[in-house]
């Protein structure tokens, strides 16, 4: 019986196959032919196939990238291939052989899809029930996971030739779909192979056997793999590093906002920020970068357009690296208009986790993105620094800032940059291989993936307790702050959100799905320098009363800084900025040392994370 029913099945699923090609060369041929020679010319392409074509199931077919379908060893093989619909025409009414030598009329469509890396196939026609569910994944957006056949059509019609003959040389790769599914695994997003699941299955086990926490293993990886150097001197850019980390492992939902972490990195030209980028690109399953001259809302999110019948799509740079990340390069050059059109689309993305299309009835657009900017300050980026320039103006929109998760400073210091320079004369070489070419690469983003497949959803229950003492905590030390930008009232709500987002990827990184008090010092950690770069730059500042800080002055200043690790030269250089009075770097670690703070290494320190919650709660 069963066999029977296998039989069925595989002819079935043959019919269904010689339906849609047929549905095709009618439609190449733009109906100048008669059914009759339609029939014969099918059976040609038919006699040409290879036979043993069965149906595809999800579970017995491999997920491979789109460049894969095109090798003559992958044709009649069920795949699984992962991208966006970026053409679909209409549907129509299409003549179709029943078997028995006569017609019908059947509902057909066809489409293109683009992969995660820019390769594209076309489909043949889609007849039958799967039209409705393919416009039903191409309206929810965002990636699609497609299960199909490869086949190559030995013919290439042109309509004024419509019996041009068949030539085997003149092949064109095409896909048959079997179904369609909303993507949601990591490891089917980067095609891994069988060997490669495998493989990542055995470092994972051997990281736990030698007690290595993932996380720190990623942060390690990175190092080594971009070369780079003197990080005991540079402790916000160890963070900012450590933060890509997280921001890779970061997935799912937070109640209704994406679980995705997004950073802001702003710092002076080579100070590090690119590194940050490139170690983002390195460990995300996906990553797209943009330059200031590209990012307009259409380059961010893309445009949609009809001709002929038929439905086009530009996915745009957020689009793309759907379930990856943007990085969003020299953020300071988006200005006044232009400014004013990209901020919503930044601040729909943190929020909703959907962008709307440009054009006028665009649809709108899912993409699970985390973002990454790098900007510089004005005066840093002029031949001269220019008393009272406008600052870069997206430091400027209020919500854009309160939505972000990470909002880190990197402190100008030439001395230390010229030392950080001569320490790469001993790791510094040519010829080194493209990012994306480097088998250590391959292998992290496959950890990466395995960890957010294996932990797509974490627990807080177990730490809910001790994130609303740190939220308390954080509302103490910071009173101030909200006293002084009464318009950052949103922060309190999305330093929720962030705190959530950061202990799930936290407990992510140590492969489990439970959080643990350890993920929220993690977290407490990145959240202080959020607000620590709020109160840096808010509407009032701990200053200079008539040319002359007070003791009470240095003090608020230097508590700004509680829970993180500073150096002191950092500090002082920070507090000349704003006030203008000189400090010593002696002044600045005795104050240090007055409020409790840790030596950590040479010139390094680490506050104490504030005053403990109020009893009460209050």
């Amino acid at each position: 019986m069963s066999e029977r029913k296998g039989e069925a099945n595989v002819e079935a699923g043959m019919r269904r196959l010689l339906r849609e090609v047929f549905a095709y060369l009618k439609k190449q041929a733009n109906s100048k032919m008669k059914d009759e020679d339609l029939l014969k010319l099918t059976k040609k392409v038919i006699a040409r196939m290879e036979t043993g074509v069965g149906p595809a199931t999800w579970e017995g077919a491999a997920p491979v990238r789109i460049h894969a379908l095109r090798r003559p060893t992958s044709l009649w093989r069920p795949f699984r291939i992962v991208g966006h619909i970026t053409e679909l025409r209409d549907p129509e009414l299409v003549l179709v052989p029943d078997g028995n030598g006569k017609f019908s009329q059947d509902v057909a469509t066809c489409l293109k899809i683009v992969g995660p890396d820019g390769d594209s196939i076309h489909s043949v026609d889609v007849v039958g029930a799967e039209v409705e569910t393919i416009h039903a994944a191409r309206e929810a957006g965002g990636m699609v996971e497609f299960l199909v056949t490869p086949i190559a059509l030995p013919i290439r019609l042109d309509r004024k030739r419509p019996d041009q003959s068949i030539g085997g040389e003149r092949q064109s790769f095409f896909v048959h779909i079997v179904d369609v599914r909303q993507s949601n695994s990591m490891l089917d997003l980067l095609g891994a192979t069988a060997t490669e699941r495998s493989d990542v299955q055995s470092l994972l086990l051997s990281l736990h056997a030698r007690g290595i926490v993932p996380t720190d293993y990623l942060f390690d990886f990175v190092v080594k793999e971009l070369r780079i150097v003197s990080l005991d001197e540079l402790p916000r850019l160890r963070d900012a590093l450590r933060f890509a980390v997280l921001q890779a492992l970061s997935c799912g939902q937070v109640d209704h906002a994406p679980g995705r972490l997004h950073g802001m990195i702003v710092g002076p030209p080579g100070h590090g920020k690119k590194l940050i980028g490139l170690a983002a690109r390195a460990l995300n399953p996906v990553a797209v970068e943009l330059s200031p001259s590209k990012a307009s809302p259409a380059g961010l999110v893309g445009a949609s357009s009809r001709r002929e019948g038929t439905w086009f799509s530009q996915p745009g740079a957020l689009i793309h690296s759907d379930h990856g990340v943007a990085v969003l390069q020299d953020a300071h050059g988006w200005q006044g208009a232009e400014l004013r059109k990209l901020a919503p689309i930044l601040q729909e993305v943190t929020e909703d986790g959907r962008v709307r299309d440009t054009v006028a009835g665009g649809r709108t657009r899912s993409t699970n993105v985390a973002m990454l900017l790098d900007l510089n300050r004005t005066a840093q980026v002029t031949t001269a620094s220019i008393i009272g320039a406008p600052e870069a103006a997206i430091l400027r929109v209020r919500p854009v800032l309160s939505r972000f998760d990470l909002l880190l400073e990197i402190p100008e210091d030439i001395d230390r940059i010229w030392n950080a320079a001569a320490r790469l004369y001993e790791s510094i070489q040519g010829g080194a291989a493209d990012l994306d070419r480097r088998p250590g690469v391959r292998e992290a983003r496959l950890l990466v993936a395995l960890l957010r497949d294996r932990n797509p959803d974490v627990d807080l229950d177990p730490v809910r307790d001790l994130m609303k003492a740190v939220h308390r905590n954080l509302h103490s030390t910071n009173a101030a702050l909200f006293e002084d930008l009464p318009e950052a009232s949103d922060v309190p709500t999305r330093l929720a959100i962030s705190f959530a987002r950061y202990v799930s990827a936290a407990a992510r990184g140590r492969d489990a799905d439970v959080a643990a008090p350890s993920d929220v010092d993690t977290a407490t950690r990145f959240l202080n320098h959020k607000l620590s770069f709020l109160r840096m730059h808010g509407s009032s500042y701990p200053g200079a009363v008539n040319g002359q800080a007070s003791a009470e002055d240095r003090d608020a200043w230097f508590k700004q800084y509680a829970g993180q690790e500073v150096r002191t030269q950092d500090v002082v250089n920070d507090f000349k900025a704003k006030t203008g009075e000189d400090m010593s770097e002696r002044t600045g670690r005795r104050n240090l040392l007055r409020l409790g703070a840790k030596r950590t290494g040479k010139g390094r320190y680490l506050l104490p994370p504030g005053e403990p919650p109020r009893s009460g709660g209050q």
